[in-house]
């Protein structure tokens, strides 16, 4: 189990309704074949032993919500071994200021929209047979209120941090992922007011259409630091003292503190947002935790020599938020020591391909 110093009033009630949800999903008698996956994933994540006997809970007669699933169960039901999944968890090795993390469920990620080409405001699909967070509420977890907005805390079923869940605002609407900072700054304030209310633990993080987001229903990505895990570029946003430009694997990274916060971001996104409809390019990420907002600007994920880098680098399914704070979720483990110079090398290469460049 993770252990957090110190947790805010708020941290300990979101993972006692994280913990206490998850413990009624693997107690449950039936699942359909995504809730299973998201129990053994999450608990393949935290390292917990799962036992052979999972799969026969599992309620074929529901559909999955991808066919992903099935074959995803397919593979863990390869690995069974005297009576018990046989997967490792996520391990993690430093590779100079980055670092990879072997996750090899997180690697069988069905990837839905994060290699297509796509508008930054791609409109939302209404096609009932494709997928969107409203369709399924088993993995919700807890539900807040701030001023008006609804926000649902789901599981994220393929964890790459502890506690890796989704902050979905209005779950039931019919949003995208595209954010328009005049229509949409009360959601951001309102994860802003999420983040400081739960205290220095917690991040959110957004990842734009065109920059590796998997669904386009709008939901930012949450998780939380523990005593013994941060991603690599926490400790650079903890000591930064600076004004709005601040050092990044990504060049061109802005900063904006807590006074500013959703104002500056209102602003960045706003810029992403005009340079995208003068045909730039251009996607982004954020992440918001409470020393402040960083906002990575970026070429989209299909843009020619970045697309080139990425389809040589064998130790990244695709850099999103967590590649753009230093960890890379890596599927194979088979990496020689002698290789991690080589690798360090093209992680930053990668990162100069990514970058969008000033104006």
């Amino acid at each position: 189990m993770y252990e957090i110093k110190n947790p805010t009033p708020n941290v300990k009630k979101l993972i006692e309704k994280h913990n206490g949800k998850l413990e009624e999903l693997i107690n449950r008698d039936l699942l359909p074949p995504t809730d299973r996956v998201c129990v053994i994933n999450i608990c393949n994540f935290r390292g917990d032993e799962i036992p052979a006997d999972v799969f026969k809970h599992i309620d074929y007669g529901i559909n999955a919500e991808s066919a992903g699933d099935l074959i995803i169960l397919g593979e863990l039901m390869k690995r069974v071994k005297n009576g018990k999944v046989d997967i490792a968890a996520p391990v993690r090795k430093d590779v100079g200021i980055y670092r990879l993390q072997y996750n090899f469920v997180r690697s069988l990620k069905p990837n839905t929209l994060s290699k297509q080409v796509l508008a930054l405001d791609q409109p939302f699909n209404t096609d009932p047979k494709s997928f969107n967070y409203a369709r399924n509420d088993t993995g919700i977890f807890d539900q807040i209120k701030n001023d008006g907005l609804t926000v649902d805390l789901r599981f994220n079923y393929y964890p790459f941090a502890p506690y890796h869940f989704l902050w979905l605002p209005d779950r039931k609407k019919e949003h995208n992922q595209f954010l328009d900072p005049k229509k949409d700054k009360h959601i951001l304030e309102a994860a802003w007011n999420f983040v400081k209310e739960h205290g220095e633990n917690i991040w959110l993080c957004y990842n734009s259409l065109g920059a590796h987001a998997t669904v386009n229903h709008l939901h930012i990505q949450g998780f939380l630091t523990t005593d013994d895990w941060e991603p690599p570029y926490a400790k650079i946003l903890r000591e930064f003292q600076g004004g709005p430009e601040i050092w990044s694997y990504i060049p061109g990274a802005k900063y904006f503190p807590p006074s500013n916060a959703v104002d500056g971001l209102c602003d960045f996104i706003s810029e992403m947002n005009d340079r995208w409809k003068a045909q730039e390019d251009n996607a982004y990420n954020f992440c918001m935790n409470s020393k402040g907002v960083v906002c990575f600007p970026r070429k989209k994920q299909n843009e020619k020599k970045y697309l080139e880098q990425l389809e040589k680098a064998t130790f990244t399914t695709g850099p999103a938020i967590l590649e753009s704070l230093g960890e890379f979720v890596c599927p194979v483990k088979e990496i020689s020591v002698f290789e991690l110079p080589i690798i360090e090398k093209k992680i930053s290469e990668l990162y100069q391909a990514m970058a969008l460049g000033g104006r």
